[in-house]
């Protein structure tokens, strides 16, 4: 008799969860200090790259054939990052995640290096921060690269050609965004 009035109660308590659902999760810039924030707004996407329909990426890895339905599946999420791209994270293996950027308007995909703890951005930036929160025990010894963080940015060259450029140090309010772009477009 007792199971017949717990029934409705539980079956309420079920449905309202079902009804508030998950709470919206925190994304890794979300979790920045508010310096490492503000380094992203010294590199904004340029305005022009999202009115054009001709870009074109080098994927000399062939990493977008080997994920063809994470590339497939980011075409159907809303833009996330420097304005008009989706950035998807893809497992690759234990503490590996391939990076990409995809183009919304052409479809041409971008890859980034692979991170081990994660990857920063935002909509209004074309700054990419891989690792952000590496928590390192340094009695263990030092932090090995692969867990280090590291800026890079979109870059779109004038001929059309997109690509992922490392940076040496974060974006910071002096920094001179064509001769980024210069740099990265004539070193490819």
């Amino acid at each position: 008799m007792h199971r017949m009035r717990l029934y409705p109660v539980a079956l309420s308590l079920f449905l309202s969860g079902l009804a508030i659902g998950p709470a919206a999760a925190e994304s890794e810039y979300d979790r920045l200090d508010p310096a490492a924030q503000a380094a992203f707004q010294h590199l904004p996407p340029a305005a022009e790259n999202c009115q054009r329909t001709d870009l074109k990426a080098r994927d000399d890895r062939g990493l977008s054939a080997l994920y063809r339905t994470r590339v497939a599946e980011a075409r159907d999420k809303p833009a996330n990052f420097a304005g008009c791209w989706v950035m998807q994270e893809v497992g690759c293996g234990t503490s590996c995640q391939a990076i990409f950027a995809l183009h919304k308007p052409s479809g041409a995909v971008v890859w980034f290096s692979s991170a081990s703890e994660g990857v920063a951005h935002t909509l209004g930036s074309a700054a990419v921060l891989l690792n952000p929160n590496s928590y390192w025990d340094d009695s263990v010894g030092p932090m090995p690269d692969y867990l280090q963080p590291m800026w890079e940015a979109l870059v779109v060259c004038r001929d059309g050609r997109a690509l992922a450029h490392r940076l040496s140090v974060p974006p910071s309010p002096g920094m001179d965004v064509e001769s980024l772009r210069a740099a990265a477009c004539w070193a490819s």
